[in-house]
C-alpha cells in the first residue's frame, strides 16, 4: 500500500511559524497598550487626588476666611498678606474665642498654623502656634 502525500492535510512548518509570529505580535502589542494603561491610570489618579486635597483646602479656607473677625485682643481682621502668607483672626473652633489662623507656604507644602488666644488678658503667644500641612507638593 502506497500512502498518497498529496491527499494528507495540515500546515507547513513555515505556516506554522508565521501564525507563532502574528499571535505573539498581537500578545506584545496588547501587552504594551496594558502597561499603558495602568501607567496612565495611575498617573490620572495621582492628579485626581492632589485636584480633592486642593478642593478641600480651598473649601476649610474660604470658610475660615468669611467668619474672620477682629481679634480678641482688639487687633484688625487681617493681620498680615504677603504672597507666601495669609494670617487673620477667625473662631473656627465655635469655641467663642477668636484664634489667629496664619495660612503659608513652606518649602512647598501649603500650611495651616492656628495659635488660641491664653492669658489675662488674652495674647496670642507664638509658641503655642499648631501647624497642620494642608497641601503637599504645592505649584505655581
Amino acid at each position: 500500500m502506497k500512502k498518497n502525500l498529496q491527499n494528507q492535510r495540515g500546515f507547513t512548518l513555515i505556516e506554522t511559524l508565521l501564525g507563532v509570529f502574528v499571535f505573539s505580535l498581537i500578545m506584545v502589542v496588547l501587552g504594551l497598550f496594558a502597561r499603558n494603561i495602568w501607567i496612565y491610570s495611575a498617573f490620572i489618579s495621582g492628579g485626581i487626588a492632589d485636584v480633592d486635597a486642593g478642593r478641600q483646602a480651598m473649601a476649610t479656607m474660604s470658610a475660615e476666611i468669611r467668619t474672620a473677625n477682629t481679634a480678641d485682643t482688639g487687633a484688625y481682621v487681617i493681620d498680615t498678606a504677603t504672597s507666601s502668607t495669609f494670617t487673620f483672626y477667625s473662631d473656627i473652633d465655635g469655641d467663642g474665642l477668636k484664634e489667629k489662623v496664619r495660612y503659608f507656604v513652606s518649602g512647598g507644602v501649603l500650611k495651616k498654623g492656628v495659635i488660641k488666644p491664653s492669658g489675662s488678658p488674652l495674647t496670642y503667644n507664638a509658641a503655642n502656634e499648631k501647624i497642620y500641612s494642608m497641601i503637599p507638593y504645592l505649584n505655581n
